[in-house]
């Protein structure tokens, strides 16, 4: 549930300069920090503006993208879940669509994603489509994103170790 923002100063240590950053927000959302924080923030904000929009053209972009990503994955020849966890994706952009269609209030459909966010087993295959979304990304464009990955760009690491160890961002994936 959303928190008034003044409760960021209870919660976390956030200097005066931080503080004002946060001038133009008046709630927050707290998350538990248990490694899928990061993606769990994103789709759930992402998805409820999505909620907001009267049309559903973003959710067939995004199927688009779904698509494009599965076409990518291939070319890197991994072994992953990624059938199964974009087959999870696509099930949950169907549910948004289907709960726009419905006659409800904006706040009615985000209670519907807040209810599927709220168990990890309905998620974690979404968490983990998300990160081989990253993965695919970063190894379809290695020469963009290396030098932005310390441990590969100095040569200490290649980006197949990084892809097959338990670092973020590619844990789920055997090689790049």
């Amino acid at each position: 549930q959303t928190q008034p923002i003044t409760e960021v100063m209870n919660r976390y240590t956030v200097c005066s300069n931080g503080m004002n950053s946060l001038n133009a927000y008046s709630e927050f959302r707290p998350v538990i920090g248990d490694g899928e924080c990061f993606y769990r923030s994103f789709i759930f904000s992402y998805l409820e503006q999505v909620l907001d929009r009267p049309d559903t053209d973003e959710e067939r972009r995004l199927l688009d993208v779904v698509e494009k990503a599965s076409a990518r994955h291939a070319d890197l020849g991994w072994n992953s879940k990624f059938s199964r966890s974009s087959r999870a994706f696509k099930k949950l952009l169907e549910k948004v669509m289907r709960w726009k269609k419905m006659e409800s209030t904006s706040s009615c459909r985000k209670e519907e994603l807040l209810k599927f966010f709220s168990t990890y087993d309905k998620t974690l295959d979404i968490f983990a489509f998300l990160r081989l979304l990253v993965a695919i990304q970063i190894c379809s464009h290695s020469e963009e994103y290396v030098p932005h990955i310390p441990v590969v760009a100095s040569g200490d690491c290649s980006l197949e170790v990084v892809s097959i160890s338990n670092q973020h961002p590619f844990p789920y994936i055997n090689s790049c």
